[in-house]
């Protein structure tokens, strides 16, 4: 089951206990939920997405497949996240956050791995071209510095990030 989040908004000002967001829920590529939590300590609250439609009363109406995506969903993670669905909703939530984060340092730093941890060095003057193409990597590899067990994050696909960089990534910049 690949579970992902999508259309996240978060509210740094309204996270106190808690992070304070709503973002819609994908089970295997299709939207079949919604998160939210209001950031004072609460729950994170995951329901049946609702897709606009209404009964002749004007009552919501959920469709009976949403609705069973999301109850299994719920068993799914109590079975295989330590802390059910919240617990699953809150790490895909901080993963999207750190990524953020970690985009928005490399658009004015040059971010390396060096010891496990991640190390940073200002990227004033030098144009995203040279880092895509690879150029850049060359150059630092060339230095006295550049040690070969260093590793040029500004390349770094989301993916490769979650599953190889994130620990060093939370464990602090230097």
């Amino acid at each position: 089951m690949k579970v992902e989040l999508k259309s996240i908004k978060h509210c740094q000002a309204l996270s106190h206990e808690t992070n304070a967001f709503t973002a819609k829920v994908y089970v295997d590529g299709k939207h079949v939920g919604d998160a939210e939590n209001a950031g004072h300590g609460g729950p994170t609250h995951v329901q049946t997405a609702w897709k606009g439609k209404k009964d002749e009363k004007g009552y919501p109406i959920y469709s009976d497949a949403d609705k069973e995506a999301v109850d299994k969903l719920h068993k799914w993670a109590e079975k295989n996240n330590e802390y059910d669905i919240e617990g699953l909703i809150e790490d895909l939530l901080m993963e999207e956050l750190w990524w953020r984060d970690f985009t928005k340092d490399k658009r004015t730093k040059i971010l390396y791995l060096r010891e496990g941890s991640v190390w940073f060095i200002s990227r004033k003057g030098i144009p995203a071209s040279r880092i895509k193409s690879g150029e850049l990597e060359e150059q630092l590899k060339k230095t006295e510095w550049w040690k070969p067990e260093y590793v040029l994050l500004n390349n770094v696909k989301k993916p490769e990030f979650i599953a190889d960089y994130k620990e060093a990534w939370i464990g602090g910049n230097k």
